[in-house]
């Protein structure tokens, strides 16, 4: 797996702080959850298949007028409900929150795991993620704002990216 998102607006929908061990000293850790709406594209980027599992073409006549066959936009099996949840981490990636072009926030070596998808209807996918970081206090009262805000900037580069720069 290799997610990435590029200045992507999602919505910081919780935060919890907690103490980690590591080794003899306690540690700050923060958890955050976040969703952002997609395009049922996002899906192949987990698994090549992931997609035409959830979707296919629509039934009616005004999905036959569409000639594109990647046209998926129809729950296969809309009794599922449409939620599914996703295994894989990605460890040491870098996420970085901004304000337009400025960085806000930069944790170079975030866990980013807990995936989930709500598929709709019409081809919309709401993802879900929880990122795992270690803030300092400062950090910390920067990510409570965000949380107030509920919408921010966020880049996620995964840490075996090969056009990462090599200083980052």
């Amino acid at each position: 797996m290799n997610f990435a998102l590029d200045a992507a607006k999602v919505r910081l929908v919780h935060k919890n702080e907690r103490l980690e061990k590591h080794g003899e000293e306690e540690v700050l850790a923060c958890d955050l959850d976040f969703e952002y709406d997609s395009a049922n594209s996002i899906l192949a980027e987990f698994h090549p298949e992931l997609r035409s599992v959830m979707y296919k073409r629509p039934d009616d006549v005004q999905g036959e007028l569409e000639e594109d066959p990647a046209h998926l936009t129809a729950l296969r099996v809309p009794e599922l409900g449409g939620h599914v949840k996703f295994a894989g981490a990605q460890e040491k990636s870098e996420l970085v929150f901004s304000r337009g072009q400025k960085k806000h926030l930069v944790f170079a070596e975030a866990k980013i795991h807990k995936f989930s998808f709500d598929c709709k209807d019409g081809g919309t996918v709401i993802v879900r993620f929880q990122a795992q970081v270690h803030p300092d206090e400062g950090q910390s009262g920067k990510l409570s704002g965000l949380l107030q805000d509920k919408h921010c900037l966020l880049t996620i580069v995964p840490a075996e990216d090969p056009g990462r720069p090599l200083d980052a």
